[in-house]
């Protein structure tokens, strides 16, 4: 823990905690994530004994997300191995636009975000490197194209209810040009 009456010294240390970033997902110098404090960690080992039930609904519910969206050929679900043991709090799905698909789940009250839309060799941190959209089309290409759909803790059928129509409005969507 840091205590000052510095507002400088605060705002400085609070960016350099949360991975050097100075705006969401931009980092502009190095920094670290040390969030944990004692008083978290001792919340979290009581938590622990919940995780396996909220594993199992989280998944089923991330399977209705699948189910829903596989219906439009424009939308590509991710790849879950039988054989793996996921535990997420959000689906990343392949989509035409991810930004207007992200638009359109929060009009139906269903949480999304693009993570990390500034990939990390256009990050500040690394202008001094020198390079430019394009030098590394793996790292462009999901910021555009992949939007994580939040995986409640809810019933199946809330998702279901708050799901209809959502998978043709993104695959229709106006900001999408194929190649």
């Amino acid at each position: 823990m840091i205590v000052t009456n510095s507002t400088e010294r605060d705002e400085r240390l609070r960016i350099l905690r949360n991975h050097g970033q100075t705006g969401k997902y931009v980092s502009s110098e190095p920094g670290w994530n040390g969030r944990l404090d004692e008083m978290q960690a001792a919340i979290l080992r009581v938590k622990l004994r919940h995780i396996a039930g909220w594993q199992r609904a989280r998944q089923a519910h991330a399977a209705e997300y699948t189910r829903h969206f596989a219906q439009n050929s424009g939308i590509m679900p991710p790849l879950v191995r039988k054989a793996t043991n996921t535990f997420s709090t959000s689906t990343p799905f392949a989509w035409k636009s991810a930004t207007n698909c992200s638009v359109f789940l929060s009009e139906k009250k269903i949480g999304s975000a693009v993570y990390y839309p500034v990939p990390l060799h256009l990050q500040p941190l690394y202008a001094s490197l020198g390079h430019k959209e394009g030098d590394f089309p793996h790292a462009d290409t999901p910021r555009r194209k992949f939007c994580s759909a939040d995986v409640p803790g809810v019933a199946a059928s809330s998702i279901d209810a708050r799901s209809g129509g959502r998978h043709e409005s993104c695959a229709t969507s106006p900001a999408y040009a194929p190649k």
